[in-house]
C-alpha cells in the first residue's frame, strides 16, 4: 500500500476475516524518541510530562529505564507526540537543545539503536514485534501452537525443546540459533555499510542556557568523544550514529502472512558460516568489550553525615540501591569504641584527635575493589582518611575523605602540605567549609581564600570539581544555602570527572555524587577447585578412570612424579565435576516496595523543601525521614527474626546455629601500612607480603650459639628398625574418615580435605602405595614442603610492626594425611620407649591443661598444709617452635628413633619453603632454616622430642606443657627453697645455651606461694634478675600468692559476661530460637567458661 487509507482498509479487512498477519508502525503515528539524562529515578513521569509541556514539548509516553538488576536509573525514555516533529527534513529538533528541566541540568540524546535482530514474542519469528502481530501464538519452548506460558515442558527436559525457526533442540529465543546468528551478521553488514556512507556523526552543539545562574564556575569540560571511523561493534552505541532498521521494507508496506505452520525460512538453509564472518564478529566483540571497559563510571559520593552511626541503616540502603563503589564520609562523630560495619564494604575511619564524638572522616569501599589504606590525618584543623585504588593503567589513585571544622583557620601552607602528602594523583572530596565563587559558592570566606590560592598556583597542578549547586542546607531560615562540599583533584583531567547533587540521605548536607570515567581494578576472587554444587559422583568416576593402579615408585624422582600426577588428577577431576560460576552481577539485597516508596517520597519532599524553604515543607520532610528510618529498622528486625527462626544445629552453611555464633567476632581493624627493613612504609599488598616474608625469614633462623657446645658424632642408634613402616588401605581410609575435617583450608595445591574424603577406593590404594614408597626410600616430596603463610594481627599490639602479626601456615592436605598416618606409628614408639618425660603434658593423649594445673595447685596446697614456702619460676621461651635448631633436633631424633624414620624426618625438615600471601598478592619464595613446620601435624611432637632431655631434679617439681614451663621448690625456709631453685636454674641455663633455646627473662615470672607475709629471695637467670609478681597466669588459670582464686573468678565472670552479651541476640527471652537450642548454646559455649 502507498497511502494510510489503503493501509487501514487492508488491516481492517484482515482483522474482520480473522486472517493472521504482522505489520509495522506507520511513520505518521511515530513520535520522536529521545533519552533524557540527569533526573533522578524517583521523579514521576507525570512531573516530567508536565515540565516538558511548560517548555512546549508534548510527551506521548515517559518511562524510567532500568538496568539488568531491575534497578531504576537516572534515565528516562520519552516519545513525543507526532506533531512535535520538526517542520523540515533533517532539521535538529529543539528538544536536543534543552539543558534545564525541573531545576536540574539535563542532556537529551538519541536512544541507542538495536544491535540485534528483533524477534516477535508471539509467533517467535524475526523482523517484527508482538505489538503489531496477530498470528497464532507459537510456544518459545516446544514450538507448538499454544502460548508459551501454557507449556508443560520442564526446564530440565532439554531433549523435548524445539526451535520454531530452525527445528533445533533449543528454545526459539536461543542466541546460539543458526538463524539468529545469520540475521545478526546481515544486520551488522548493513549497519557498517550505512556507517561508511554516513561518515563521522555530528554532535549537536550545546548552547549556553541563561537559566543556569547559580554559578559561572560550575561548568565542566565536555566528556571525551571516541573515534567513530572504525567500523566496530562498539560504534553502534555512540552518540549520533543512526544505523538502518532491521528490515529493508518501507513502513507503509503491509506484509501479510496466512496463518500456516510452514517453518520455512531462507536463513535456515545457510548454517555454514565463513571463517571471515566469524573473525569479523569476534573482532567486533573484542573492540566492544574494550570500549565498555574504558567507559565504566565508578560512582563515588561524598557526604557530610553529621553523625553516621544514627544514619547507618539509611546509608546502607543508599549504598546497595545505587551500587556505590566508594563512599567518602565527613563529620562521622565516631570514636574508637564504636565498631562501624556495612555488608559488602570495607571501612576506614579517622576520628577526631581528642577522641570525642565529633568531626572525623571515613571511607567505605566495596570489597571487590582492589585497594589499600594510605594515610590518615588527624589534626584539629583537618581530618582526612585516604586509600589507594589501582586503575586500569596501573596508576595509583588516592581517594581522600576530608573534613575541615569551621572554627579553625587553615593556611595556604597547611593546605599545600596536606595535598602534597596525598601523592601525584588524587581526588580529595568532602566538607571543606571553604567558600569561594571560583567553585560556585555565594560568597568568599577566609578559608576559601586560602584554598583558592593553593588551587590556582600552576606549580601545584591542582583543580576542583564542584556540583555547581548548594550542598549545605541550614535549618535556620535566616541562613542561606551554599556550596561547601566539593573535590580537589591533582593530575585528573576535567573530562574524566564530574559531580552532581543528590536529594538522598538525611542530614543538612546533600550528597555529592562524583563520576570517575576510569576503570578501577577489582580483587580477583580466590581460586577454588570445588563448591557446594560439585558433583562428587562425577569426581569419583573421573579419578577412577584416570588414575594409574600400578605406579612406578622405585626412586625419589618417581615419588615426585607420582605426587605431581596425583595432584593433577585430583585438580582435573574437581574442575570437571564443578560447574563454572559465570554470574558477574553485584549481589544486592532486594528492597521492599514500601521502603522504595518512602525513599521516593522523602526525596520529593526534600526537593520541595530546598526549593521553598518553608517550615511546612520542613516538617513534612522530618515526618517522611522518621517514617523511613522506622521502616528500615523494622525490616532489619524482621530479617534477623526470620534468620534466627531457621537456625538448627545440623543445618546447612547458611542455616547453621554454630555458624551464626562464629560470626560474632571482634571489631574489624583497619589494615595499616607496616614498616619495612629500610624504615619506609609498605602499603600495597605486594609490599606488605614481601615485608612480612623478610621478617619471617629472620624468624625462621636458629638462635646464635652462646656456648662452646658442639654436637658429638652420631651414636649407634638403640632403636634400629630393619623394615620400614608399611601402611594399609584400611588404615588410611579410617584416618581419612575419623581425623580429616572438611572445613580446613587447603594449601598451595588447592586440594581440600573434602576432596580427599570423597576419593574412590582406587585413589586410596594409589595413596597407600605412595606413602609406603616415601617411608621405604626415606624421601619426602618437595612439593609438599611448600608452605603458604597468612598473617593475622595480634590483638592489642602495634599493627604497624611486622612482629605484631601471627603467622598461620597452610600446608598440603595430602601431606597432612601422611603426617597423621606417620604420627600414629611415631607415638607408639615414643610411648613404648618412654622418650617423652612424664612432666610433659602438651600434645599427648589423656593429658590436658586441667591435669597440669592440678599438679601445680596440689603441690602448692601441700606446701600450705606443711606451712612451707613454695617458690616458683615460670619461663617464657621466645619463638619456641620457630627457632628449633634443626641439627640439634636431628641429633636427638637419631638417638631416639629408628634409622629409617631418622632418614625420612631429615628429608621432611630440611629445604622447606614458604611464601606469604596478603589478599591477592604473594611474596617471593624463601627457605626455612630453623624451626619445626608451623601448622603441621608432626611439628608439636618433634618439639617434644627436642625438649625431652630438659634437666630435672627430684627435689623440685617440673611442669611443662609444650613450651610453657614451670618449676616449683618447697621448703620451710624461704632461703632453702630459693637455693634449690637457684641451683636448678644454673643447670637449665646451660641446657638452654647448649641447645640454642632463648628465654625472654623480662617476661618470666618469679612467684612465692605462701600463707606468710615473707617473700623468697630473688633469682637470676643468665645473670638477669627475674621479675617478681604476686600472681601469674599459667595455661589460662590465674594463680595468686595465697591461691584464693579471686583474680581467676573475676576474669571468668568478665569473660562469661562478654560472651553472654554476644549471644544475647540468640538466647534472649524474645528470641524466636527454640528453648532446646538455647540450652544447647549454653551447655556448649557458656558453661565451659566457668567449669
Amino acid at each position: 500500500t502507498k497511502t494510510e487509507d489503503n493501509y487501514r482498509k487492508v488491516t481492517n479487512y484482515f482483522t474482520a476475516q480473522k486472517i493472521g498477519f504482522y505489520t509495522y508502525q506507520l511513520k505518521s503515528s511515530k513520535g520522536l524518541q529521545v533519552v533524557l539524562k540527569g533526573i533522578e529515578s524517583d521523579v514521576t513521569p507525570e512531573e516530567i510530562t508536565e515540565a516538558l509541556k511548560e517548555k512546549g514539548f508534548y510527551a506521548k509516553s515517559v518511562f524510567n529505564i532500568k538496568n539488568r538488576n531491575r534497578q531504576p536509573q537516572p534515565l528516562f525514555k520519552i516519545e513525543l507526540e507526532p506533531e512535535n516533529k520538526p517542520p523540515r527534513k533533517n532539521e535538529v529538533h529543539p528538544i536536543y537543545k534543552l539543558q534545564l528541566l525541573l531545576h536540574r541540568r539535563i542532556t537529551v540524546e538519541e536512544p541507542h539503536k538495536r544491535n540485534a535482530p528483533v524477534q516477535c514474542t508471539n509467533c517467535q519469528e524475526y523482523g517484527h514485534t508482538r505489538s503489531y502481530c496477530t498470528l497464532r501464538p507459537v510456544c518459545v519452548v516446544c514450538g507448538d501452537l499454544h502460548d508459551s506460558k501454557q507449556c508443560q515442558i520442564n526446564k530440565e527436559n532439554a531433549c523435548e525443546k524445539k526451535c520454531n525457526n530452525c527445528g533445533g533442540n533449543h528454545t526459539a529465543n536461543y542466541r546460539g540459533c543458526p538463524i539468529y546468528k545469520e540475521l545478526k551478521i546481515r544486520l551488522h553488514k548493513r549497519m557498517n555499510t550505512a556507517r561508511a556512507h554516513q561518515g563521522t556523526a555530528t554532535l549537536i552543539p550545546s548552547e549556553t542556557n541563561p537559566e543556569v545562574i547559580f554559578s559561572k564556575a560550575a561548568s565542566f569540560a565536555p566528556w571525551p568523544t571516541f573515534n567513530t571511523n572504525k567500523t566496530t561493534f562498539a560504534n553502534v552505541l555512540k552518540s549520533g550514529m543512526t544505523p538502518p532498521t532491521q528490515n529493508s521494507r518501507t513502513p507503509h508496506e503491509v506484509h501479510t502472512k496466512l496463518d500456516t505452520q510452514q517453518n520455512y525460512h531462507p536463513a535456515a538453509q545457510q548454517e555454514t558460516k565463513t571463517e571471515a564472518m566469524m573473525q569479523a564478529l569476534q573482532q567486533s566483540m573484542m573492540e566492544f568489550m574494550t570500549f565498555m571497559k574504558t567507559t565504566i563510571q565508578d560512582m563515588m559520593p561524598t557526604w557530610n553525615a553529621n553523625g553516621v552511626s544514627q544514619r547507618k541503616l539509611e546509608l546502607a540502603q543508599f549504598l546497595h540501591e545505587k551500587h556505590i563503589d566508594v563512599m567518602l564520609l565527613s563529620e562521622t562523630h565516631l570514636t574508637s569504641k564504636y565498631n562501624f560495619q556495612i555488608r559488602d564494604y570495607h571501612f576506614y575511619g579517622t576520628n577526631h584527635p581528642d577522641g570525642k564524638a565529633h568531626g572525623g572522616t571515613a571511607i567505605l569501599i566495596r570489597n571487590r575493589m582492589k585497594h589499600h589504606f594510605y594515610k590518615e590525618f588527624a589534626e584539629n584543623h583537618l581530618q582526612a582518611t585516604s586509600i589507594n585504588i589501582q586503575l586500569d593503567d596501573n596508576t595509583l589513585l588516592t581517594l581522600a575523605a576530608v573534613y575541615c571544622p569551621p572554627r579553625f583557620t587553615v593556611l595556604e601552607a597547611q593546605f599545600l602540605d596536606f595535598f602534597q602528602a596525598l601523592g601525584p594523583h588524587f581526588i580529595a572530596a568532602g566538607d571543606y567549609n571553604a567558600k569561594h565563587t571560583h567553585w560556585g559558592s555565594r560568597l568568599v570566606n577566609p578559608k576559601g581564600k586560602q584554598l583558592y590560592k593553593t588551587i590556582i598556583k600552576a606549580t601545584n597542578k591542582l583543580d576542583h570539581v564542584s556540583p555547581g549547586s548548594p550542598t549545605y542546607w541550614p535549618s535556620d531560615l535566616n541562613k542561606l544555602p551554599d556550596l561547601i562540599d566539593f573535590a580537589v583533584t591533582k593530575n585528573i583531567s576535567r573530562s574524566l570527572v564530574k559531580a552532581e547533587c543528590l536529594p538522598d540521605l538525611s542530614s543538612d548536607h546533600s550528597p555529592v555524587l562524583i563520576h570517575l570515567r576510569r576503570y578501577a581494578e577489582n580483587v580477583k576472587p580466590p581460586t577454588r577447585l570445588t563448591s557446594s554444587k560439585t558433583n562428587w559422583l562425577r569426581y569419583k568416576k573421573y579419578i577412577s578412570s584416570h588414575i594409574e593402579l600400578s605406579p612406578k615408585l622405585n626412586t625419589e624422582s618417581d615419588i615426585e612424579s607420582c605426587t605431581c600426577a596425583l595432584q593433577s588428577i585430583l585438580t582435573a577431576a574437581a574442575l570437571t565435576a564443578t560447574p563454572k560460576i559465570t554470574n558477574n552481577t553485584i549481589n544486592s539485597k532486594k528492597t521492599n516496595v514500601q521502603i522504595e516508596q518512602l525513599v521516593h517520597v522523602k526525596r520529593r519532599l526534600r526537593r520541595e523543601w530546598q526549593s521553598s524553604r518553608s517550615p511546612t515543607a520542613k516538617q513534612k520532610l522530618k515526618v517522611a525521614t522518621r517514617k523511613l528510618a522506622n521502616a528500615l529498622k523494622q525490616e532489619e528486625d524482621d530479617d534477623q527474626r526470620r534468620y534466627i527462626e531457621q537456625l538448627t544445629p545440623t543445618g546447612t552453611k547458611q542455616k547453621s546455629l554454630w555458624r551464626a555464633h562464629s560470626t560474632l567476632r571482634p571489631p574489624t581493624e583497619t589494615v595499616l601500612p607496616i614498616r619495612n627493613s629500610s624504615g619506609g612504609w609498605a602499603r600495597s599488598d605486594e609490599d606488605r607480603a614481601n615485608t612480612f616474608a623478610a621478617h619471617l625469614q629472620n624468624v625462621f633462623t636458629p638462635n646464635q650459639a652462646t656456648s662452646t657446645f658442639a654436637l658429638p658424632s652420631y651414636p649407634v642408634n638403640r632403636h634400629q628398625q630393619h623394615t620400614p613402616i608399611v601402611f594399609r588401605p584400611k588404615e588410611i581410609t579410617k584416618i581419612i574418615k575419623d581425623n580429616l575435617s572438611p572445613k580446613k583450608s587447603p594449601g598451595c595445591d588447592l586440594i581440600t580435605p573434602e576432596m580427599i574424603i570423597q576419593l574412590p577406593h582406587s585413589a586410596v590404594r594409589y595413596i597407600t602405595k605412595l606413602f609406603n614408597a616415601i617411608t621405604k626410600l626415606g624421601y619426602f616430596p618437595q612439593r609438599w614442603k611448600m608452605m603458604k603463610i597468612i598473617m593475622i594481627p595480634k590483638p592489642g599490639k602495634n599493627h604497624t610492626v611486622a612482629s605484631s602479626y601471627r603467622p598461620i601456615s597452610l600446608l598440603s592436605c595430602i601431606s597432612k594425611l601422611f603426617e597423621k598416618c606417620l604420627l600414629i606409628r611415631l607415638n607408639q614408639h615414643l610411648i613404648y620407649h618412654n622418650i617423652i618425660p612424664a612432666h610433659q603434658f602438651g600434645f599427648r593423649e589423656s593429658h590436658g591443661t586441667i591435669e597440669q594445673v592440678n599438679r601445680i595447685t596440689t603441690e602448692i596446697r601441700t606446701a600450705f598444709e606443711y606451712r612451707e614456702y613454695c617458690t616458683a619460676v615460670f619461663l617464657d621461651v621466645s619463638q619456641a617452635f620457630d627457632k628449633v635448631w634443626l641439627d640439634g633436633l636431628m641429633f636427638k631424633i637419631k638417638t631416639s628413633l629408628p634409622e629409617s624414620t631418622h632418614k625420612l624426618l631429615k628429608s621432611y625438615l630440611y629445604d622447606r619453603k614458604f611464601a606469604v600471601r596478603c589478599n591477592t598478592a604473594t611474596s617471593t619464595v624463601h627457605t626455612i632454616e630453623a624451626g619445626v613446620p608451623q601448622g603441621s601435624v608432626l611439628g608439636p611432637t618433634l618439639y617434644l622430642i627436642y625438649t625431652a632431655d630438659i634437666p630435672t631434679n627430684s627435689r623440685l617439681t617440673v611442669s611443662t606443657f609444650a613450651d610453657d614451663t614451670a618449676i616449683l621448690s618447697r621448703s620451710r625456709s624461704p632461703i632453702q627453697a630459693t637455693a634449690q631453685l637457684a641451683l636448678y636454674l644454673i643447670d637449665i641455663e646451660k641446657w638452654l645455651s647448649d641447645w640454642r633455646i632463648k628465654v625472654n627473662e623480662q617476661k618470666c615470672k618469679h612467684v612465692t606461694f605462701t600463707l606468710n607475709r615473707q617473700d623468697c629471695p630473688p633469682l637470676l637467670l643468665n645473670s638477669i634478675p627475674l621479675p617478681k609478681a604476686d600472681e601469674v597466669t599459667y595455661l589460662g588459670v590465674h594463680l595468686d600468692r595465697r591461691l584464693t582464686w579471686r583474680r581467676h573468678i573475676e576474669a571468668k565472670k568478665t569473660q562469661l559476661k562478654l560472651k553472654a552479651n554476644n549471644l544475647h541476640w540468640l538466647i534472649n527471652s524474645g528470641s524466636p530460637l527454640s528453648l532446646d537450642h538455647k540450652v544447647l548454646l549454653y551447655n556448649s559455649i557458656l558453661k565451659p567458661i566457668w567449669t
